[in-house]
């Protein structure tokens, strides 16, 4: 329902997130995370959840690309290798 009331709210993509990797529906968290990272573009640990998702759904490439992302808007962070 906040969804529909909010949509350009990430915090309820980002909720939703959450909620369905722990469902373990990883292509519908996948694209959630996705969606609160456009809309917070400035919060590398959204990419960071991003990634973490698409590790656990196979999808390395993809992840590899959100992790670069995270560290782009972050340089002090470790680099992240798979």
């Amino acid at each position: 329902k906040a969804l529909a009331i909010r949509p350009d709210w990430s915090d309820v993509h980002l909720n939703l997130a959450n909620a369905l990797y722990d469902l373990r529906d990883l292509d519908a968290a996948a694209a959630s995370y996705r969606r609160a990272a456009e809309l917070r573009p400035a919060d590398a640990d959204l990419d960071d959840s991003l990634g973490n998702c698409l590790v656990a759904a196979g999808r390395v490439e993809e992840a590899r690309e959100a992790y670069a992302r995270s560290n782009s808007r972050r340089p002090e962070k470790w680099l992240r290798a798979l």
